[in-house]
């Protein structure tokens, strides 16, 4: 078992100049072909102990002649025809082969009617599409079928799903509306630049691509520093208009964007200590954004007391009351939200608690506040405040 878990507890190395199955399956992950960088991250165990024990189990299964159904599958590279966006090398690696055909494998804590939700499902389904073309056993070209093992382990029941062609087409329709979402649009989206770059060097054969592997990344690394210089310049010109409809949020777009060039994956604090640049940017931000941060929290704060006095006073009457009410309040969380991102960005823990508990404390007052006043409804609260899919994963 501690062996096992020693296996599955290591570093790996995020290659910008590669594409896997898993940087297509959502924007996000696309995102990372332009802001990740070359360091070495540090994967995590599963909470669980024995998740990694099933993934060994398919391993020796493949390895052993007493199962000959079974086999490793390994890593295999497939073209995808992506439209507009070009015919796409992409690597693929599920758990197993059984009798020619993928399998991937998921482990979830709960029982599989509890853990195995519909979403989950699909989600893992997409997954498994990839695999269909680089181990399906179709023609070439042509997606094949999938297996979907579930396994449960709070009591080993195993759910076993056919995934058909159908789920390919699915997928590949999901692939192009990323792609479209975060290297589309028209000739000027500035970050196209990384995917027709990364899709000529995947291109190429494995000579070409080892002979000029570091000349590529330099470019590639060039273009992130550029790239990062430019969005915190624009976006730390954006603070005078700061409190201006949708200013804040481009703002924020802009610092994180260039914030997440500058780490190319790293930790902050690791950022700072190997690289110099870096050093200087993140010091930058901090600099540039503290008279925000603390006035930002400031006027949140009055507005917020200033607000209880006028409800809890009686000052509020009637549905156009309560429709102010709840306008302010969104005023006020959006406020924080952002006091939210740039406490991240300063690493500064003590206040991000502060505002974190100030967030929720005001959620919950001011719905009871809608309750009394008799306004109906929701006051549309949730996913206000930073907690988008953006936030920085870069702390401790």
């Amino acid at each position: 078992m501690s062996t096992i878990l020693r296996q599955r507890i290591k570093g790996f190395r995020t290659r910008p100049l590669s594409l896997s199955a898993s940087n297509i399956k959502s924007t996000q992950c696309l995102r990372e072909i332009i802001h990740e960088g070359t360091e070495a991250r540090v994967m995590t165990a599963d909470l669980s102990q024995f998740s990694p024990v099933y993934d060994n189990l398919i391993d020796e299964l493949g390895n052993d002649e007493a199962y000959s159904k079974w086999n490793w599958a390994g890593s295999k590279p497939a073209k995808f025809d992506f439209g507009e966006f070009g015919n796409v090398r992409i690597k693929g690696s599920p758990d197993a082969i059984f009798e020619g055909i993928p399998v991937e494998l998921k482990t979830v804590k709960s029982s599989l009617g509890v853990g195995a939700t519909r979403e989950k499902i699909q989600a893992w389904s997409l997954q498994c599409a990839a695999y269909q073309l680089t181990h399906g056993n179709g023609s070439e070209g042509v997606a094949g079928p999938a297996i979907l093992l579930i396994v449960s382990l709070e009591d080993l029941e195993v759910l076993a799903l056919n995934v058909g062609p159908d789920n390919f087409a699915r997928a590949k329709t999901l692939w192009l509306r990323n792609l479209s979402a975060v290297f589309g649009g028209s000739s000027s989206n500035l970050y196209r630049k990384y995917w027709e770059n990364l899709i000529e060097y995947q291109n190429h054969d494995s000579s070409w691509r080892a002979k000029h592997h570091h000349s590529v990344l330099r470019k590639v690394i060039k273009w992130q520093e550029e790239d990062a210089e430019r969005e915190l310049s624009e976006g730390m010109a954006l603070i005078p208009r700061i409190w201006e409809a949708a200013v804040a949020q481009q703002f924020e777009r802009k610092v994180n964007l260039g914030r997440k060039l500058c780490l190319k994956g790293r930790k902050s604090w690791q950022a700072k200590k190997d690289d110099r640049t870096a050093r200087k940017v993140l010091n930058g931000i901090v600099k540039d954004t503290r008279e925000l941060f603390d006035k930002g929290n400031k006027v949140a704060l009055q507005n917020w007391v200033e607000l209880k006095r006028r409800v809890e006073g009686g000052g509020v009457v009637g549905r156009g009351g309560v429709e102010a009410v709840k306008a302010e309040v969104k005023v006020c969380l959006d406020i924080l939200g952002l006091m939210k991102t740039i406490a991240r960005w300063r690493d500064v823990k003590k206040e991000l608690a502060v505002i974190e508990k100030a967030m929720t404390e005001i959620k919950v007052v001011a719905k009871g506040w809608v309750n009394v006043l008799g306004g109906g409804g929701s006051l549309l609260l949730d996913g206000v405040g930073g907690d988008d899919d953006d936030d920085d994963d870069d702390d401790e």
